[in-house]
């Protein structure tokens, strides 16, 4: 009798923990820029990354020089001027090209929505040409650039950061 009792306790303590990792893993945050609590909502532009590196996507490292912290942001809130985004791209789990991460940089508009899109060419098994770029939502404008990351840059130089 004790010992159904405490399997049954364990069943459902196990239970609990899935249910709230499970939880935790779906639910997702929203990154707000530097800035933007002290905007208008109508002044704020959101960036929506609909390929996240969970998902075999985008994985976004760091906006403007800073890491972006941690959890799964599918919206990214900006204030209006020039942004840089430092991602690296992911597919079923793996990181491709690993260590040449890259920039973005783009003009943000308040009040705008942006889109970061990507597009992919498998060359071999986990390894691939991509390109990523960021349009604006309405337009279907692109408005970034993309630039080799500082950190590519000084391995390419010889000088570890």
């Amino acid at each position: 009798m004790l010992h159904s009792s405490l399997q049954a306790s364990v069943r459902l303590g196990v239970y609990i923990l899935v249910a709230t990792f499970v939880v935790g893993c779906v639910r997702t945050a929203i990154y707000r820029g530097a800035g933007t609590e002290s905007l208008p909502p109508t002044a704020v532009a959101t960036l929506e990354n609909n390929y996240p590196a969970s998902l075999g996507g985008v994985n976004i490292i760091e906006v403007d020089g800073k890491h972006r912290g941690f959890g799964f942001f599918r919206e990214y809130q900006l204030t209006p001027g020039t942004h840089t985004l430092m991602y690296e791209f992911t597919r079923y789990g793996w990181v491709l090209d690993k260590g040449n991460r890259v920039d973005l940089k783009f003009e943000v508009e308040p009040g705008r929505h942006y889109e970061i899109k990507y597009s992919l060419r498998e060359t071999t098994f986990n390894k691939g040409v991509f390109d990523t770029w960021i349009e604006d939502m309405p337009t279907g404008r692109r408005v970034s650039v993309r630039t080799a990351s500082s950190e590519q840059s000084a391995r390419s130089q010889g000088k570890e950061k």
